[in-house]
């Protein structure tokens, strides 16, 4: 997408919090700070678990919270900076991967300043999506962001945004699958061989050397005519 890493976490935050989700929100620098706005910002279910800026995430206060969470108000959702730029602290993916895991929530990443760099275990099935963008770790771009997203999420993609929409992003590529599948149906299992210079745009070849047989080219006689 054309903005910068805050659009990408923006966009993931805004698209993979359903409707009745809640998510819970890490902050140990400004970063995370900025995620409970985005949630504040569309109305999101969220409750936030703020910590010292020099220190590490506290584990057993995270575990505590989610355990503490009341009927009817469990969180399915954790979000949390992996690199937060504020005081320079790596946020460990790996254990609060193993929380959710443990308790059915999906995780989801802001890599801004870490996608490319720091090491993201992306076979973790509690990963639900990362957003990152091009000129930091990458040395590209600048205005220039993503989100990587697991499939099952992106079909189930909250639509609150209209630019940012990743929601939408899932029905543009549903419809290109359907065109692909529309026309695999109609394969003959011939490779065309497109003519050469100029005139391929007016002629293709067909080749009669080879291991090509009689019945070959009887199908594939057929094949025109149902086309002529």
């Amino acid at each position: 997408m054309t903005g910068s890493g805050t659009a990408a976490v923006e966009s993931m935050t805004a698209a993979l919090i359903p409707a009745n989700g809640r998510l819970l929100n890490l902050e140990d620098g400004v970063y995370g700070d900025r995620i409970a706005q985005i949630c504040s910002q569309y109305g999101i279910a969220h409750e936030r678990a703020i910590f010292p800026w020099m220190h590490p995430l506290d584990l057993d206060a995270i575990a505590a919270r989610l355990d503490a969470a009341q009927e009817g108000a469990q969180f399915t959702h954790m979000a949390a900076v992996h690199h937060e730029t504020t005081t320079g602290r790596l946020n460990d993916l790996r254990p609060l991967g193993k929380l959710c895991r443990e308790r059915g929530l999906r995780l989801i990443v802001d890599a801004v300043s870490s996608f490319g760099a720091e090491p993201i275990d992306f076979a973790d099935d509690s990963l639900c999506a990362v957003a990152a963008t091009a000129n930091k770790c990458l040395h590209a771009v600048p205005g220039a962001s993503f989100v990587i997203v697991r499939r099952a999420a992106l079909s189930q993609a909250a639509s609150r945004t209209y630019y940012l929409d990743l929601g939408r992003l899932a029905r543009m590529q549903d419809q290109p699958e359907q065109v692909r599948a529309g026309l695999a149906t109609k394969a003959e299992g011939f490779v065309i061989y497109a003519g050469q210079g100029d005139l391929a745009q007016t002629l293709f070849r067909i080749s009669t050397m080879g291991h090509v047989t009689p019945a070959d080219l009887s199908r594939l006689l057929k094949c025109f005519a149902q086309h002529v």
